[in-house]
């Protein structure tokens, strides 16, 4: 509510027209004051969401692992994430449920920013406390067994327009053995002596439907052996003329580098991807996990 007063020491100083004047001008001068107060309203809004994001993502990179556990011995692991947005819906850990063994995750949630940054997190943690239970619940803690248990509770969650798609590696550094399960991330690659090539093993999304079974595929490991963990958004990054990156150009980078540290190989990777995409903006998130077995 607003006041405008005019005032005359003489009698009858304003005429009807300078009425009508006055009150166009005053009902200007509160539209004018009313849009000045929502400016500041929403200025200060978007400042506050601003800083919020710039939290929200402080905190999606302070839990992402800065490396494997350093007790274990005779293997190298690396990863780069780059979200699309602020925030993304890509993840991944290296988990030590005991003294030999290394979990790698890779997760991959449908959506961007805010709500899948959420769902990510959540089931990073499904993942993890799954992962730990292993001593307990051996059974129910092999790959297969984790991608079905997460499943469940993602599909109980109801949130039908969100579903995760997972990699769950075992490194076994004792057996010398790796067992993996997978919920639809693209294959991993895996380079021996022999070369590079995809461990095609595929599976539905997490979260999609109740009671899914995955399957499990074991081999040995050897020194020299180098194993790359990839979200979608990597192969399939476009140019300027809409055309991927794809696994083949990955599995031709991953050839040319992979006698190089795992660090120096996801960065050549993101490297070769910016190179594809020129000027072409960034349209998923991307990560990228590398792990090398030294001994």
């Amino acid at each position: 509510i607003g006041v405008v007063d005019l005032e005359s020491p003489e009698l009858d100083a304003f005429s009807k027209r300078d009425v009508e004047i006055l009150t166009l001008l005053a009902a200007q001068a509160a539209v004018a004051i009313e849009n000045a107060r929502l400016y500041e309203e929403v200025r200060s809004t978007q400042e506050r969401l601003e800083k919020e994001v710039r939290f929200a993502q402080r905190v999606q990179i302070a839990l992402l692992p800065a490396g494997p556990p350093k007790r274990l011995k005779g293997v190298e692991a690396a990863a780069a994430f780059a979200p699309a947005r602020e925030l993304g819906g890509d993840f991944h850990d290296y988990l030590s449920p005991d003294a030999n063994t290394l979990v790698v995750t890779l997760g991959d949630v449908s959506g961007k920013g805010v709500p899948a940054a959420l769902y990510s997190a959540f089931a990073a943690e499904l993942v993890r406390g799954r992962t730990f239970r292993r001593r307990y619940l051996p059974d129910r803690s092999s790959p297969a067994g984790v991608l079905s248990s997460v499943n469940t509770i993602l599909h109980q969650r109801q949130l039908e327009e969100y579903y995760c798609t997972l990699c769950y590696a075992v490194f076994d550094l004792k057996r010398r053995t790796l067992t993996m399960g997978n919920s639809g991330l693209p294959y991993p690659l895996r380079c021996t002596a022999e070369g590079c090539s995809p461990i095609e093993l595929p599976g539905v999304p997490l979260g999609s439907f109740q009671g899914t079974m995955y399957d499990e595929v074991t081999m040995a490991l050897h020194a020299g052996d180098l194993f790359i963990f990839a979200s979608d958004g990597v192969s399939e990054a476009m140019n300027e003329v809409g055309v991927e990156f794809t696994s083949e150009r990955l599995i031709e980078v991953v050839s040319r580098t992979r006698d190089l540290p795992a660090q120096k190989i996801v960065e050549s990777i993101f490297a070769a991807v910016a190179e594809w995409r020129g000027d072409t903006p960034q349209n998923d998130d991307m990560t990228a996990v590398a792990v090398k077995i030294t001994a």
